[in-house]
C-alpha cells in the first residue's frame, strides 16, 4: 500500500494469496506493518482485507488482520464482533485479545464495548480484579448501563466474593461518578462479604462516601480504621485528610491521623508540623499524639525492643520515658533547663525506668557523637 494506491495493492496481494497460500501468515504480518505507519494505514488495511474479501475466502491470519485494522481505524463494535466469531473456532486466540484489547482501551478508554468484552475475557480466566477494573470503566463511560453492570457484578462476586481488589475497582468506579448512592450499597455489601483480615483497608471507601455526604467524623473514623491495616494506602489516607482539613482547618483529630499517616510515609518534618498543629488546636490530644507516634514507629520498625533511643528537647521526658516502657535498650533524653531536667529525672524514678537524662543544649550535645549510634532520633 505504500506508494501506490488499494486497488493497486489488490492485484498484487490476490496475486500472491493464491499463489502461495503457506505464506498468508507472512502476508498479513507485511500488510500490519504497512498499516502502522500512516495516519490512515488502518483504515487502507482494513478496505484492502474486505475487497480481497470479494474475490476469495480469507483464512485466520487475514481475518484477524482485518478485526484488528477495524479496532485501530475505530470500528471498534465491529471489530469486537468480528473478532468475537473468530474465537468461536479459535480458542487459541483469546490469550492474545487480550493484550490486543488491553492497548485499544488505553487508546479508547471511555469505548463501553472494549471494556465489557476485556470484562468477560479475564472474567473466563479468573482473573477477577482485572474484569471488575474493566466492569467499573465501562460503567463509567456509560452509566446508563448501571443495571447491566449490576448483573454483571453480581455474577463476578459470585466466583470470588471475599477478594478485596473485587470490590476496590467497583468502589472506585462508583466514587469517581459520585453515585454516593450506589457506593454505599457496594460498601456495605463489601464488609459484609471480605474476610475481617482484609476489610480494614476497604474503610478507605467508607471515608470518601462520608466526606461527600458532609459527615466529617464519620469520615475520620473510617479513616483511622484504614491506618490500622497493613494493606493500607497510605498516599490515598493522605489525600482523604488534606480534603477533610482543607474543610476544617481546625480539625484536630485530622491533624493528629496526618501527623501519624505522614509518619509513616517517612515524611517525619511534616508530620511534626502537623502533630504540633494537632495539640495546637487541642491540647487534650497530647496522649494520643505520643500514641500515634510509638504507634507509627513500631509499624515502621516492628519493635523498639534494644534499639538506642534519643529524644532530642526532652521536656517533661514522656516521649523517652514512654520508649523505654516499650523495651528500648538505652534511652537519652537531652534538655536544656535545668528544673525540666531534674522533673524529667524525678518521673524516671517515680515509673522506675532507667534512662540517661542529659542537661544540654541540644547543639553542644550533638557536636560530641556517640561511641555507638542511636537507632531512632
Amino acid at each position: 500500500m505504500r506508494g501506490g494506491t488499494i486497488d493497486e495493492a489488490l492485484e498484487f496481494m490476490l496475486e500472491f494469496y493464491r499463489r502461495s497460500p503457506e505464506e498468508h501468515g507472512e502476508l498479513a504480518a507485511r500488510i500490519e506493518e504497512c498499516a502502522a505507519g500512516p495516519p490512515e494505514g488502518w483504515k487502507h488495511a482494513a478496505r484492502l482485507c474486505d475487497l480481497m474479501a470479494e474475490h476469495e475466502q480469507l483464512d485466520r491470519p487475514l481475518l484477524i488482520l482485518r478485526a484488528k485494522a477495524r479496532l485501530h481505524a475505530g470500528e471498534i463494535e465491529r471489530a469486537v464482533f468480528e473478532f468475537d466469531q473468530l474465537i468461536m473456532f479459535d480458542e487459541a486466540l483469546r490469550c492474545d485479545l487480550v493484550g490486543i484489547y488491553e492497548q485499544a482501551a488505553a487508546a479508547h478508554p471511555r469505548n463501553t464495548t472494549l471494556h465489557l468484552a476485556l470484562y468477560q475475557l479475564h472474567l473466563e480466566e479468573e482473573r477477577f480484579a482485572s474484569a471488575s477494573h474493566h466492569l467499573g470503566r465501562a460503567l463509567e463511560s456509560d452509566p446508563a448501563q448501571i443495571r447491566d453492570v449490576i448483573q454483571r457484578f453480581d455474577r463476578l462476586v459470585e466466583r470470588d466474593p471475599g477478594n478485596k481488589s473485587v470490590w476496590d475497582e467497583m468502589l472506585g468506579a462508583a466514587e469517581r461518578m459520585n453515585h454516593i448512592e450506589f457506593a454505599r450499597e457496594l460498601f456495605k455489601r463489601a464488609l459484609r462479604a471480605v474476610p475481617e483480615a482484609d476489610a480494614a483497608a476497604l474503610h478507605i471507601h467508607g471515608a470518601k462516601i462520608a466526606r461527600a455526604e458532609n459527615r466529617l467524623d464519620d469520615a475520620l473514623v473510617c479513616l483511622s480504621q484504614t491506618l490500622r491495616s497493613p494493606q493500607a494506602n497510605l498516599a490515598e489516607i493522605e489525600g482523604e485528610l488534606a480534603r477533610i482539613i482543607e474543610r476544617d482547618p481546625g480539625c484536630a483529630e485530622a491533624r493528629l491521623l496526618l501527623g501519624e499517616t505522614l509518619l509513616r510515609l517517612g515524611a517525619e518534618e511534616r508530620a511534626a508540623t502537623e502533630f504540633e498543629s494537632c495539640l495546637g488546636h487541642d491540647a487534650a490530644y497530647r496522649d494520643r499524639v505520643r500514641e500515634a507516634l510509638f504507634s507509627s514507629l513500631e509499624a515502621l520498625l516492628g519493635s523498639l525492643r534494644g534499639l538506642r533511643f534519643l529524644d532530642l528537647y526532652a521536656g517533661s521526658g514522656a516521649v523517652g520515658l514512654e520508649a523505654r516502657s516499650r523495651g528500648a535498650g538505652a534511652v537519652t533524653l537531652v534538655e536544656q533547663d535545668r528544673r525540666t531536667v531534674a522533673l524529667v529525672r524525678d518521673n524516671a524514678r517515680a515509673v522506675a525506668l532507667a534512662v540517661e537524662v542529659v542537661a544540654s543544649a541540644v547543639g553542644r550535645h550533638l557536636a560530641h557523637p556517640p561511641r555507638t549510634p542511636y537507632d531512632v532520633v
